[in-house]
């Protein structure tokens, strides 16, 4: 919803919030990935902080996005190819892997996500 269109639904014009496509996961690979994978950090975010290094998320998707601009990303994880895990666009943070879902890594995020919305709303 958040991009230029989807591969789901041809023809179907996303709000274009972010510049990029949704894309089908490559056929080489088990559709929909749900498993446990690590996440990437590319990129340092305050939702991330307190992070180890490669912390593992829980995935369950058959589409992944493609951006237009590699700026916004944060994260990456490798299932058959190099996908975006998490993307971030000034106050716009959104993940492909489920953080509920995640174990005690997945609700550090929630935590960090909690304690950002409280520090701008105060």
């Amino acid at each position: 919803m958040l991009f230029d269109s989807s591969e789901e639904s041809p023809g179907v014009v996303g709000l274009g919030i972010v510049a990029g496509d949704i894309r089908w996961l490559p056929t080489s690979v088990q559709r929909p990935q749900m498993q446990w994978n690590q996440l990437r950090i590319v990129k340092q975010d305050e939702l991330f902080a307190g992070l180890g290094e490669l912390p593992w998320m829980y995935f369950v998707h058959s589409l992944s996005v493609v951006v237009n601009d590699e700026a916004v990303v944060v994260a990456t994880c490798n299932y058959g190819a190099e996908l975006v895990a998490a993307i971030r666009v000034a106050n716009i943070f959104a993940t492909q892997f489920h953080p509920e879902k995640s174990a005690e890594e997945g609700l550090h995020i929630l935590r960090n996500f909690v304690e950002t919305c409280v520090l701008v709303r105060t």
